[in-house]
């Protein structure tokens, strides 16, 4: 007997430079000085900001660079990718280099790659052991790698700086970047604040600051938006949106610094403050045109009560900037300012509540501004690109059939008389585009010569029911738009289309190379309704389960918003390839309804494997159109088997559905079922919901609308056919109390539960429940043994590892005087208001010896002493490893402690101990969680610092016992342990193998 564990069976730098007080503003803002962009991935994109010094070459940063042969691609997932585009026909990969953090853009000079990072997130800390704190911090990073050799990309220097990065510029050969801190970002000054900084790119293999300056908001509450910039060969102007103090959200407003840049070394000296009638919120808002700054700008961020603006500024240096003129813009109805564009002595800005007119100005007197034009049209335009006297453009027109997204030509030739001569709409119901206002005409590609306008998007269309009605259920697309533009026309062609979000759209040669953050690929579009996929290279490769099998690695990936759900097979060998040997697609298979929608729970699939046929399961909610509306349906589990004999052509071998939820919800401790077994925050428990044994597959599940009395079934399915998975019986349990999941032991398959005493509330005898599937059409419990405390492992010889629990009452009157040091969740206790009593629970290891008709207490081994609660147990080949936390509500002090029980096939406990390094959190757990065993060493994945793999050998000397094997890209979905290596699975940013050798 029992007692029942619930207690009743029912940074960067700061030295140098200068900073400064704003009195409530700091920002600036950028603009254009005509002209159109140059091709993605040019050298020496001037962008739309001129020099007048040839040798002062002005650089914009991108995700893609081309230098002769090679192709450079920064993805947001996986790092840096360089491609060898010779041969557009047969792409080749070159080299990767993963880097963690959220990449932003990057310049190439020479076989130097200056990748940037504006969220580079880390744990920091300091002290050491008792007196360790660690804190969350992100800034900026840049990272200089020697490509020479681009199968062995090098890390020659790096920098971090504060905040998050907002944009950058190389003159001549200073790297100018610009920071923003909100105020509300993680160990960052409290005070929003914006900073420039100038980099001397001589020597990448030691990168210095030469000189910075930062613009604090003494008087503003901040924002959250980056900061805009333009800039020439003298001056750079720095804006971005901020708030007034008076926390009026109607009172935003900018204010433009201006920073002399003439120095070639890069020293950088504080020119004026120049204050915007309104906000900058992109930098065509700003431009500087042979010696006039000219700005427009609209008050506040949701308010149309006040006019946008035109104002004028003569700019005889960076130090003398004063006014010429402000004029307000005339509108027909209290409108928001949307996009602005310069053009030499042309301006145009858009303005939009449901209709979007398009206003012209002539600035040829900076004096006198003129109105002079206006076109209405619905929609709004995102971005222009003036052509002469034709504007393209770029924009949103929601609620268009045609598309949520268009292209549009306009005729400027006379500024008083604007007209749309065409319009082309894409994109599904909605669309959105990858960039920023600041960055949409890297994406936004122009090939006059080619009479061609290349447009990645990304879509998503609502299915539609028989009366018309939209569901969100649907289908997502992401490609390039092709739109001829030829003889003052637009003609929508067709889509390249591309896994994940497209971004970029280049010509090499006669073939179209199309970017997203998934993939690079190369299409023939001699016929441009029709794109043909020529080659494509992985630059990630969504991962979230994977499976070693023999010599061989078998990886799931699922993505909700394409629906795509694929299995692919690659050597072990090369597990973090973006390349897959062999490839099976299981759209086939993952629910696609009437309604439109994917079963996205295949991510989470479970996979098993018989030598070269692996079985899938998993469950999800079937969609679709019922009695007059869409809405969820039954639930449904999903078995399905694949033969990988081949590894290089997977094939699918068998499908069927089950009529019920996957999983196993039976109650245990405080706790509830999610998905492959129980969490409890303070009980034990073990098993899966779904165990292969031979051919045959158990299901677990539990079913609170049975009529029987028996609510937890196990499910039988036989696999001996697998082209016809089958159905085969349905076994009940002998009740839901603390009912533990599946187990494989020897050729049996194992659970557990528990029965209350009669007249005992709060004792329970557990029972070890031996099921036999010899038979898959006849399933049955083969016997029942009563157990001391709740199985964790049985293993062939009859060694049985459980875990007990004893309780301890004592009188409290609350939470606090329960838990001594404030309330926390677990622990072991917990506080009954109604009795006024403190219930402390102690877990108790017992080691027993199975025999046919019952179980012999060997030995026992104490928990949860010290104040120290264990929380997860792992399984060597001859020892239990555990992990226990506690933690101190008033310091908020966390530790852990690490120990080991040998003895497994013995009579006897041999136990070991490690307290771990602790942590200053307010978090109520520690670093680390234990994942497993290798080589009778534990697996941690620890979060001090960076997430990284950790393996504790306490057999080790004092002192080198834990050893830390490497930071992870991202967070861990799924580890494998193999050998000394696990394979980790970080969905979006694919496989990482960590070696753990000693």
């Amino acid at each position: 007997i029992s007692d029942s564990p619930s207690g009743s069976s029912n940074n960067g730098e700061s030295d140098g430079g200068s900073s400064f007080g704003t009195g409530g503003t700091n920002s600036g803002s950028a603009g254009s000085g005509g002209g159109s962009p140059t091709a993605p991935g040019a050298a020496g994109s001037k962008g739309d900001e001129g020099t007048d010094d040839p040798k002062k070459t002005i650089e914009e940063a991108d995700i893609v660079q081309v230098r002769g042969s090679r192709l450079y691609a920064l993805s947001r997932y996986s790092g840096l990718a360089i491609i060898d585009v010779a041969d557009a026909d047969h792409l080749k990969t070159l080299g990767r280099y993963p880097l963690s953090g959220t990449p932003f853009e990057m310049y190439v000079r020479d076989n130097t790659v200056l990748a940037m990072f504006s969220d580079w997130g880390r744990y920091e800390c300091t002290g050491s052991g008792a007196t360790e704190s660690c804190q969350w911090v992100t800034s900026s990073h840049i990272v200089a790698l020697d490509a020479a050799d681009p199968a062995n990309l090098q890390a020659r220097g790096t920098f971090d700086l504060p905040g998050e990065i907002s944009d950058s510029r190389i003159v001549g050969d200073v790297l100018y970047a610009v920071t923003y801190e909100s105020g509300y970002c993680w160990n960052c000054s409290d005070k929003p604040n914006t900073t420039i900084s100038s980099l001397a790119l001589k020597d990448l293999a030691s990168i210095k600051r030469v000189d910075k300056v930062t613009y604090e908001n003494v008087n503003s509450d901040g924002g959250w938006w980056r900061r805009s910039i333009s800039v020439n060969d003298k001056r750079m102007y720095v804006a971005g949106v901020e708030w007034s103090s008076t926390g009026n959200w109607q009172d935003g407003h900018s204010t433009i610094q201006v920073i002399d840049i003439s120095d070639p070394a890069g020293k950088l000296a504080v020119g004026a403050t120049v204050q915007a009638h309104g906000q900058i919120e992109s930098r065509w808002q700003m431009d500087e045109h042979e010696g006039t700054l000219r700005v427009i700008s609209q008050p506040g961020q949701w308010s149309m009560e006040e006019a946008p603006q035109i104002q004028t500024f003569a700019v005889k240096s960076a130090f003398d900037v004063t006014p010429i003129a402000a004029k307000d813009l005339v509108l027909p109805k209290p409108e928001r300012l949307r996009s602005v564009r310069f053009d030499g002595t042309r301006a145009f800005a858009i303005t939009a509540e449901q209709q979007d007119p398009l206003f012209t100005f002539d600035l040829s007197d900076p004096a006198d501004p003129k109105q002079l034009g206006e076109l209405e049209m619905p929609g709004w335009v995102y971005h222009m690109e003036p052509r002469g006297d034709r504007m393209l453009a770029l924009g949103f027109d929601n609620g268009n059939q045609a598309g949520s997204l268009h292209v549009s030509l306009f005729d400027i030739a006379d500024l008083s008389k604007p007209t749309l001569m065409k319009r082309v709409n894409f994109g599904g119901d909605w669309g959105n585009f990858a960039e920023d206002q600041d960055r949409i005409h890297k994406a936004f590609t122009i090939l006059d010569d080619q009479d061609l306008v290349l447009v990645p998007f990304a879509g998503w269309s609502s299915a539609k029911g028989p009366n018309g009605e939209t569901w969100g259920c649907g289908s997502y697309e992401s490609g390039i738009q092709l739109v001829d533009w030829k003889d003052d026309t637009l003609t929508k062609r067709g889509v390249a289309p591309q896994k994940g979000q497209a971004r970029r759209a280049l010509l090499k040669d006669d073939r179209l190379l199309a970017l997203s953050d998934d993939k690079l690929s190369s299409f023939d579009i001699s016929n441009r309704d029709a794109p043909v996929l020529r080659s494509d290279r992985g630059l990630s490769h969504k991962v979230s389960r994977t499976l070693p099998v023999g010599s061989q690695l078998v990886r799931l990936s699922a993505d909700w918003w394409t629906g795509e759900a694929l299995l692919d097979v690659v050597p072990l060998a090369e597990a973090e390839s973006t390349e897959s040997a062999g490839r099976l697609d299981l759209s086939s298979v993952t629910g696609k309804d009437t309604g439109g929608c994917y079963g996205s729970s295949i991510y989470n699939a479970q996979i098993l494997a018989n030598g070269t046929t692996l079985t899938l399961v998993w469950g999800d909610y079937s969609y679709g159109y019922y009695d007059g509306y869409y809405g969820g349906g039954s639930p449904r589990t999903h078995v399905v088997t694949i033969s990988i004999a081949d590894p290089q052509a997977p094939q699918l071998v068998g499908h069927t559905e089950l009529p019920f939820a996957l999983g196993y919800y039976g109650y245990y401790g405080y706790g509830y079922g999610y998905g492959d077994g129980v969490y409890s925050v303070s009980s034990l428990s073990a098993g899966k919901s779904v165990v292969q044994l031979g051919s045959t597959l158990a299901i677990q599940r539990s079913d609170y609308t049975s009529s029987d009395g028996a609510t937890s079934f196990v499910e039988v399915v036989d696999l001996s056919d697998p082209t016809k998975p089958t159905h085969t019986g349905t076994l009940p349990l002998a009740g839901n109390l603390y009912q533990t999941g599946l187990q494989l032991s020897g050729n049996q398959v194992i659970t557990s539960h528990a029965e209350p005493v009669a007249n005992q509330p709060d004792k329970v005898r557990f029972y070890l429940d031996r099921l036999d599937l010899s038979d898959p059409a006849a399933p049955k419990v083969a016997s029942q043994v009563n157990v001391p405390g709740s199985p964790l492992r049985l293993d062939a010889s009859g060694r049985l590892v459980s875990v007990d629990y004893k309780h301890t009452v004592t009188k409290a009157s609350s939470w606090d005087e329960c838990h001594g040091q404030g309330y926390y969740y677990g622990g072991g206790k917990w506080f009954d208001s109604t009795s006024q009593e403190c219930v402390s629970q102690q877990k108790i290891l017992r080691l027993s010896s199975i025999g046919e008709d019952g179980a012999t207490l060997l030995d026992s081994h104490a928990l949860d002493q010290d104040g120290m609660w264990v929380d997860s147990v792992t399984f060597g080949s001859d020892r239990l490893f555990g992990l226990g936390s506690s933690y101190d509500a008033q310091t908020g002090q966390s530790s852990q402690r690490l120990f080991a029980l040998g003895g497994l096939d013995s009579d006897h406990f041999s136990p070991e101990a490690l307290t771990l390094p602790a942590t200053t959190s307010s978090w109520y757990y520690g670093n680390y969680s234990l994942l497993g065993v290798t080589d009778n060493r534990a697996v941690l994945m620890s979060y001090s610092n960076e997430s990284q793999l950790s393996t504790v050998d306490l057999s080790a000397p004092a002192g080198q016992q834990v050893v830390e094997h490497g930071a992870l890209l991202s967070w861990a979905y799924d580890v494998q342990l193999v050998g000394s290596s696990a394979i980790v699975a970080l969905q979006e940013r694919g496989v990482q193998v960590v070696s753990l050798a000693k």
